[in-house]
């Protein structure tokens, strides 16, 4: 028992096996392949271990392939997944930064004018940086900016969320108006969350307004070869401020002979420079003398029209001079012996006046020929319908004519009774009558009305020469004259109305120091024809403020703190409508200086409008309004400050 108990113990046992030969192993395992190579090509499907060998390369080829592909897209979704949780958490949106350019709706060639450019940021990112970059239109003078540029931009900085801020861009445009004038603004600039570069683009194309003049001509319409031609011109600036910077420039037919210029032109005979043109001014007198000579031929009556083109140019930005004006200056040549043309107010072309303004004519005719012409008799016909608005009973006419009627219209006729020289018209002379004739008022026709907004005028100058049949009558060009809208304005300050009820505030008479209130009233009238594009305006002084904004019974007032300007404005009024009124309050405060002295409250005041039927641009202007308050009839005193 007791070796039962004791200690297993173990006997190391030799086991044998048989040694093997690698050499002869991989012979064996060769000449196998080639028993299973055999055996394939002879129907057994059984693979080789060539085939085996290549089948494992392949699939783990395919393995690697798609572990990669699921690499790949594990990266996508991991990447997605980080854009959706940044935008969750922060999302940008370019539309939350705001960029817009403002400017007046019509901008006037050459007068300064301002553009503002505004950014807001509205979106609930802050902006880390910002620069703004402007494009400015061709022809554009800059005068000042709003802040400063850091050139060739503005450097805007941060823009918080909710942030925002102006730029101003003060200057003026000299430029060919029917040119494009574009101010191109673009806003680059970086997120606080986002290391990228976004832009923001706006633009604002002006629409330019010509300046307005008007050419004074006075030449003959008519002119037979071997005539003296005489064109005379002046330019007439009827906008609100100077203008610098003119030039003047005149072509002449292909077969005119031109004998002498005043004043003598600057280059080539037919340009002058016009440095300076006050406002609501007329130029020096510019004369063209010449003629067409005698052995001139015309294959048709439409090459006997010989047209004198005068422009007016502006210097531009760039020192090159654009056209702001031109007007065909047409003469035509005739086959008479005796030449005859009426000029009226000036001109001999179509022309549209005012009721209530005089007309002044002048008969001009003269004898072409080397010889002498017996008993001649000149005429002028003036007919005016459908009614009759000439006032005959206030004509001035110092030969003493005398007036004949037809059915459908008037005549002045002066024989060799009235006027001797027409006794014996001798060759190359010029005799010219002078008359002048009013227009009826409207006061004096308005129980007429409806046929005065159809009335014209209509006036032609006519010599006869007496036994001689070979000269028939010779007529000059007809002048057509059509009437104006009758537009006016009345302008009143006051303390009181009309029936003692008082209006204002404050002392009366006004004293230094202290501040009165009063009221300005604006009355619009017009009668025949329907009005369009009205303004009303006036500057006031630095003493007076304009204190609310007014009421109208048509159109809008409005005040620009900046050029301390009041104006109102109507789209349109019709002929249905003869009145339109206008008001405001004004507070007046005169300084020391002022003591004594009667003061201006409003400066100039001026309408504009343009008459639809006859095109024409009316203007007319008021005087200033004083302290005297002379339309106030329950003022006291003279108006003088104390």
């Amino acid at each position: 028992m007791a070796d039962d108990l004791s200690e297993p113990k173990f006997v190391k046992k030799n086991i044998a096996y048989k040694k093997e030969d690698p050499v002869e192993e991989l012979m064996e395992l060769y000449e196998k392949t080639n028993v299973d190579a055999k055996q394939t090509e002879s129907g057994d499907h059984d693979l080789s271990l060539r085939q085996m060998i290549e089948q494992g390369r392949e699939k783990r080829k395919r393995n690697l392939l798609i572990i990669a592909f699921l690499c790949l897209l594990a990266f996508c979704a991991s990447a997605l997944s980080g854009f959706w949780y940044f935008g969750q958490l922060k999302p940008f949106k370019t539309e939350n930064i705001a960029l817009e350019i403002t400017a007046p709706e019509k901008i006037v060639l050459g007068q300064t004018f301002d553009y503002l450019i505004k950014y807001r940021n509205t979106g609930d990112i802050d902006i880390a940086s910002a620069k703004l970059t402007l494009t400015y239109p061709k022809g554009f003078i800059l005068q000042e900016t709003l802040p400063a540029a850091t050139a060739p931009f503005f450097d805007l900085g941060q823009i918080l969320t909710g942030g925002h801020g102006e730029i101003k861009i003060t200057g003026k445009i000299m430029a060919d108006p029917a040119s494009e004038q574009k101010l191109k603004a673009i806003l680059n600039f970086m997120p606080a969350n986002f290391n990228s570069e976004f832009q923001k683009e706006a633009s604002y194309s002006a629409v330019i307004e010509s300046l307005d003049f008007e050419i004074l001509e006075n030449f003959a319409s008519s002119a037979s070869l071997n005539q003296k031609v005489n064109v005379k011109f002046k330019i007439k600036n009827k906008n609100q401020e100077p203008l610098e910077n003119l030039k003047l420039q005149i072509a002449y037919p292909a077969n005119f002979e031109l004998a002498s210029l005043k004043p003598q032109a600057y280059e080539n005979n037919n340009v002058w420079l016009l440095t300076r043109l006050p406002s609501n001014s007329e130029s020096q007198e510019y004369q063209i003398e010449g003629k067409f000579p005698g052995n001139l031929q015309f294959a048709g009556d439409e090459e006997r029209t010989q047209n004198f083109v005068l422009q007016m140019l502006l210097a531009g930005a760039d020192g090159n001079y654009f056209k702001i004006l031109e007007k065909n200056l047409a003469v035509k040549i005739v086959d008479q012996a005796i030449s005859a043309y009426l000029i009226v107010n000036g001109s001999s072309g179509n022309k549209n006046v005012e009721l209530g303004s005089d007309l002044v004519f002048s008969a001009v005719f003269k004898n072409n020929e080397d010889q002498d012409y017996n008993d001649v008799t000149l005429r002028v016909n003036l007919k005016s319908f459908p009614l009759d608005i000439l006032d005959w009973t206030k004509l001035s006419e110092d030969n003493m004519g005398k007036i004949s009627s037809s059915a459908d219209a008037k005549e002045i006729v002066w024989t060799s009774k009235e006027i001797p020289a027409l006794k014996s018209f001798v060759a190359k002379q010029e005799q010219i009558v002078n008359f002048t004739l009013p227009i009826k008022s409207f006061e004096q026709l308005a129980s007429s009305a409806e046929s005065l907004s159809q009335s014209k005028i209509e006036a032609f100058a006519q010599i006869e020469i007496a036994k001689d049949d070979s000269l028939p009558a010779i007529k000059s060009a007809n002048v057509e004259m059509n009437i104006n809208s009758n537009l006016d304005l009345g302008v009143k300050a006051l303390y009181y109305y009309d029936d003692g009820t008082p209006l204002g505030l404050g002392p009366l008479p006004m004293q230094v120091g202290q501040t009165t209130k009063l009221v300005v009233f604006w009355d619009l009238s017009n009668d025949l024809h329907e009005l369009s594009d009205i303004s009303v305006s006036a500057v006031l002084p630095e003493y007076v403020k304009f204190t609310d904004g007014g009421k109208t019974s048509a159109g809008d007032v409005s005040y620009d703190e900046g050029e301390r300007k009041i104006t109102w404005k109507i789209n349109k009024l019709p002929i249905t409508v003869k009145e339109a009124h206008a008001n405001f309050s004004i507070e007046v405060t005169p300084a020391k200086q002022h003591l004594n002295q009667i003061i201006k409250l409003i400066g100039i005041t001026s309408v504009s409008a343009k008459d639809t039927q006859t095109q024409d641009l009316l203007v007319k202007t008021k005087n200033i309004i004083t302290s005297a308050l002379e339309s106030d009839k329950y003022a006291t005193g003279d108006g003088a400050i104390k």
